[in-house]
């Protein structure tokens, strides 16, 4: 705590429950606030690692000046809460409510400093911030207990909600505002936005200016888009006139607290008032700032009247209107239902009432708007009508151009009630891959609505076509969601020529009244019950809203507009119905909304008018398209009945779309680009545009593999889910016995996931939260490292039987045979097959033969036959471990041990580090167990002409009993626990230069090929992306084998050297009795993490960041098409 601080601690009178120490570490890497039994500013990272974070308070009587701060965007959850009516109050980030029972240690999460400067400034000095403010001060209120989520918005930004049923239609509607504009030459210099509060009076003819890109518009009505404030355009350039609609909000019955001038005006209540931008002629080229202005300008024009160029602009919306929404929140009138939970009539009263209490007192829109503004460039285009809707169509939409020039474009289509902002979580991710332009449908977001009915689908369809074709793409792909995937399906049929290919993650399909009729007579399977009954479930119970939106959507506009809790309410009772137990913050409910709100919600409703109309949805054609459907359920989610919702049995698809890659998860809701956008661009990347035909219809190859390990195991697991012919060869008669513990690290269980594999894995693994590093004479913590910074996917502990098993399972069920007891002797190769002869004398012709066979392997000599044999000596560590597990109840029952066994170290990975040995620990997935390894280092290292043999399967255990007797009370008092444990010689290899045979017909795979020391714990997790990486290629290169396998060794070997190398140096380290990072300089312990840079020192940020986020489905992807395969 800095001396600089200690006002805004007197001030808020901040202290911690637990007696620890307030902390504000400004300036920091991550800029702690909170309570901390550590001092996370002393080494400039202001982290508070979980184990130390304690429950901070404040004086109650300042929760009204107590400006919210931010939470670690690395947890997840970003939900602040200042909660003055519990005892003692309570401040700071919880993952639940804390204003009724306070934040419980496990829901507790890391403060940070606000970005937003207001907010900052009013924290870091109260006293001179109050007196600024005393004004504005004077007028504003607070809750004494509300929930506050952090300024911006969260990762997943904005999304929508289910359609439902045969409702999945497009969205464009008749109603709202004709934008008209006045203009004047803008100076050399592009001026400022007008400040707020600045005006211009309205012109004699009742009308209100707006400039466009600097281009005047004549008005055909005295309405304005009263919406957007100003749209500051940043290069001048001659844009058409928006459509004009029909005045209607001159009528208002205001709040006498809101301004009542405007009763009086005779323009609308929210009309737009700017200032005149006066300036001289400038051309095109002296005021471009664009830096895709020449991109734009070096197209073919369209043959379809449009805006000659995009224009680029900055949103406002108009802050009376702002205004006026929190108004509405202040005085917002609940209603009481007949129960007091979220129910199938909706939402509760106590909801609604919180919804609103934050609308009121801390939803920032300024912060939301800054940052959809500082996230993407925004541009308006204007589309020439077609069909029979002759009206120009005006579009907003975000573009991100890829640096790689060959990548593939991609247009975003989102649904109800949705905007561009459902992409925004993965838009900068997939930018190094594809060409993203993400579009805001009519009337949704900041794209105007239509001015007349009769915007179908093949409307839409023909001019988000012109629209790609104006930016340069004359052949893209297309993703869909909700609505969007109706227009994407009429894209198919009426441009096809243009579409690359089509991915969606809400292909819906109802039960026609066959498959009904086939359920009764009992001739459906369990998988097709499941979907009907889910589906029967949601039609009626859930899809009211659809048919009202569809027959009234007036009716309701009309109490929306008035009422923006209530549409929020409304689109949240739709959130909360279609997810699998995610929470939406309020933060992300009320942008959501607003979205829709702003231009009034009648839009968006009547899209369900446009999609239902008679001969529209139920026209759309099946299309020959290569489709990628991936599905989300809705398992963990508020109504049981809907857990199989939208789940359509993989035949079905193929009703409507080509499916050429299918995958499902029982998670993830209606929403994953919110609820799971790391899986979610996984699938995408895996679902390749480049290739026109299917990957799926590409040569199954026959794989055998030989090695019956972990890695053998999920090389069979995965490449028989992937349709191949595979067979495994195992010398042992059964599964190896071998015990001990397996980390599974991060970039490994982010390939499980794509597996479709999590649900089965997390059965039988325990969640590691952080990992330690003790002294191990002394207990002293000497480092922690939280994994959950560098990546958003969880670190999994487990025991070698139990994932053994699952993989065993799991790849039978997949196809692949397994054939224990036979053992391949002898392979050979030549241009077209590979050969290979078992023990018993058995011949085997294979596409691929892959020697899993482990760091003894019996085949890396034949099959690297070329390479120097010193290169392939195994090289043994002078070091054993000895795994072992000991029962919980010995250590609860034991002083000296029942510490570890308490929460939340027991959700972590500890390691004890001495000089010449060390023990590393980790409870199982049922707590039953405490798997431990202990580590003894012995005299020089030697090579494999030792006749010791690597692994036995007992050992004697007083060797690790006096060895570790003289570690701290804890350590010793485990192995005097031990009873049995067995024992394996640590060993490695050189780093090779190639893994597979001349012809690569023949290939190493894991530790036959890069057998590592285990001291990164990046053993298990390097042989599943060389599984995952091979199993890409094999679908989707178009190379013969061996130029496949060339390109998987050229992505592969530089990565897994380096983890060799790493694994090596933290090797001696761990055995000097020092942690990960003691031998780094402080400027090197504080490189930025960035992106991840595996050049950077070992144990650095950057190094860290590039082992454990590692995406090997996007490097597989990138090097595809960086070569033009």
């Amino acid at each position: 705590m800095a001396d600089s601080h200690s006002e805004t601690i007197r001030y808020f009178s901040l202290h911690c429950a637990d007696n620890s120490t307030f902390y504000i570490c400004e300036g920091s890497d991550n800029e702690f606030i909170g309570c901390c039994t550590h001092n996370p500013c002393s080494d400039g990272s202001g982290l508070c690692l979980d184990g130390g974070l304690r429950a901070a308070s404040f004086a109650a009587d300042k929760s009204d000046v107590l400006k919210k701060q931010s939470c670690d965007d690395t947890r997840g959850s970003k939900v602040w809460w200042t909660c003055a009516d519990t005892n003692p109050p309570f401040m700071g980030c919880c993952d639940i409510s804390p204003c009724a029972d306070g934040c419980s240690q496990s829901n507790l999460l890391p403060a940070v400093l606000s970005k937003n400067k207001e907010n900052r400034q009013a924290f870091l000095d109260p006293e001179a911030y109050a007196s600024s403010k005393s004004a504005s001060a004077a007028t504003s209120t607070a809750s004494p207990s509300s929930s506050e989520h952090s300024t911006g918005l969260s990762t997943g930004a904005i999304v929508g909600i289910a359609v439902g049923s045969a409702a999945v239609g497009i969205i464009l509607i008749s109603f709202l505002t004709c934008m008209i504009w006045k203009c004047r030459r803008k100076r050399k210099e592009p001026p400022d936005m007008v400040q707020s509060g600045e005006s211009h009076r309205a012109s004699e003819t009742g009308q209100s200016p707006m400039t466009y890109g600097g281009q005047c518009f004549p008005s055909t009505s005295t309405v304005t888009p009263y919406y957007l404030s100003r749209l500051s355009m940043d290069h001048n350039k001659p844009s058409p006139p928006l459509p004009t609609s029909h005045q209607r909000y001159n009528s208002y019955n205001m709040d006498s607290t809101v301004d009542q001038s405007y009763e009086q005006s005779s323009s609308p209540v929210y009309m737009t008032t700017v200032h005149e931008m006066d300036g001289v002629d400038r051309t095109p080229q002296e005021l471009s700032t664009d830096p895709l202005e020449e991109y734009y300008e070096g197209q073919e024009q369209s043959p379809v009247r449009v805006s000659k160029v995009p224009e680029k602009f900055t949103l406002e919306v108009d802050q009376k209107l702002l205004d006026f929404a929190k108004e509405r929140a202040r005085t917002y009138r609940s209603t009481r239902g007949l129960s007091s939970q979220w129910s199938l009539e909706g939402p509760s009263e106590d909801s609604m009432s919180m919804l609103a209490n934050y609308w009121a007192q801390h939803y920032d829109w300024s912060a939301v708007q800054a940052k959809i503004n500082d996230d993407f460039d925004h541009y308006a285009i204007t589309i020439g009508g077609n069909g029979d809707y002759k009206p120009d169509i005006p579009l907003h939409f975000i573009h991100v151009r890829s640096s790689n020039e060959k990548a593939i474009p991609l247009l975003l289509l989102h649904g109800w009630p949705s905007s561009h902002l459902l992409w925004s979580n993965i838009m900068e991710p997939l930018s190094d891959a594809f060409h993203l332009v993400a579009p805001d449908l009519p009337g949704f977001g900041f794209s105007p609505a239509p001015t007349e009915s009769g915007l179908d689908p093949k409307v839409m369809a023909n001019a988000f076509d012109t629209m790609m074709k104006n930016l340069g793409y004359d052949r893209y792909g297309v993703v869909s969601t909700d609505l969007g995937l109706v227009v994407a399906l009429y894209m198919a049929e009426v441009v096809g020529n243009s579409i690359i290919g089509h991915f969606t993650d809400f292909l819906l399909l109802n039960p026609t009244p066959e498959d009904q009729e086939r359920m009764r007579k009992g001739e459906t399977t369990e998988e097709e019950n499941k979907y009907i009954k889910a589906m029967n479930a949601w039609n009626t119970l859930h899809f009211a809203y659809a048919p009202i939106h569809a027959t009234k959507p007036l009716l309701l506009s009309h109490s929306f507009a008035d009422s923006p809790v209530g549409h929020a309410g409304w689109v949240w009772d739709l959130l909360h119905t279609a997810s699998d137990g995610y929470s939406y913050p309020f933060d992300y409910i009320i942008t959501t909304s607003l979205m829709l709100w702003i231009q009034e919600p009648y839009a968006g409703l009547r899209a369900y008018t446009e999609s239902l109309k008679p001969g529209m949805f139920d026209s759309v054609k099946r299309t020959e398209i290569p489709t990628g459907v991936i599905q989300f359920g809705n398992i963990g989610g508020p109504f049981p009945a809907l857990k199989k919702y939208i789940l359509a049995p993989e035949s079905w698809t193929e009703r409507l779309v080509n499916t050429v890659y299918f995958r499902r998860h029982e998670f993830g809701g209606h929403f994953p680009t919110v609820s799971q956008p790391e899986l979610w661009m996984q699938h995408l990347l895996f679902f390749d545009y480049a290739i026109p035909t299917s990957a799926m219809d590409k040569k199954k190859q026959r794989i055998v593999i030989t090695g019956g390990g972990l890695g053998g195991l999920a090389a069979a697991c995965r490449l028989a889910r992937d349709g191949h012919q595979v067979d495994l060869y195992e010398r042992s008669k059964s599964l190896s016995t071998a015990s001990g513990a397996i980390f599974v690290r991060s970039n490994g269980v982010r390939c499980f996931y794509c597996w479709q594999m999590r649900e089965v894995f997390e059965a039988v693994t325990a969640p590691i939260k952080e990992h330690e590093t003790r002294n191990g004479v002394t207990n002293e913590l000497l480092h922690r490292l939280n994994p959950q910074i560098y990546s958003s996917f969880p670190e999994w502990s487990t025991d070698r039987q139990a994932l053994q098993t699952v993989l065993y399972d799991e790849a039978c069920k997949a196809g692949a045979r397994v054939h224990f007891g036979n053992e391949i002797v002898t392979v050979r190769e030549d241009d077209n097959s590979a050969y290979a002869t078992c023990k018993d004398g058995t011949e085997i012709t294979a596409d691929l033969i892959l020697a899993a066979d482990g760091i003894s392997s019996r085949l890396r000599s034949q099959i690297l036959a070329h390479v120097d044999p010193a290169r392939l000596t195994v090289i043994r560590a002078p070091s054993t471990h000895y795994p072992t597990e000991l029962s919980t109840d010995m250590m609860v029952n034991n002083d000296k041990t029942k510490s570890i066994c308490e929460q939340p170290e027991s959700e972590n990975g500890i390691m004890w580090a001495g000089h010449g040995g060390y023990a590393i620990g980790k409870y199982n997935h049922h707590r039953s167990l405490f798997n431990i390894m202990f580590s003894i280092q012995h005299g020089p290292a030697d090579s494999e002409s030792s006749e010791e043999k690597l692994f036995d399967a007992t050992n004697d255990t007083q060797v690790v009993r006096d060895f570790f007797a003289s570690f701290n009370p804890t350590v010793a008092a485990m192995a005097d626990m031990i009873e049995h444990c067995s024992r394996w010689r640590l060993a490695r290899l050189e780093p090779l230069d190639t893994w597979s045979s001349p012809k690569h017909r023949l290939v190493l795979l894991g530790d036959s090929a890069h057998a590592m020391l285990p001291n990164l714990a990046e053993g298990f997790s390097s042989i599943v992306e060389d599984i995952d990486a091979l199993s890409i290629l094999l679908l989707e290169s178009k190379q013969d084998m061996a130029g496949t396998i060339d390109l998987w060794e050229r992505i592969r070997i530089p990565r897994v050297t380096r983890l060799q190398n790493g694994s090596t140096w933290n090797y001696q380290l761990y055995n000097s009795g020092k942690p990960p990072g003691s031998e780094l300089t402080e400027q090197q312990r504080n490189l930025p993490m960035g992106d991840g840079n595996g050049s950077a020192p070992f144990n650095t940020p950057p190094f860290d960041k590039w082992m454990f986020d590692y995406d090997t489905a996007k490097e597989v992807k990138l090097a595809l098409r960086a070569l033009s395969i």
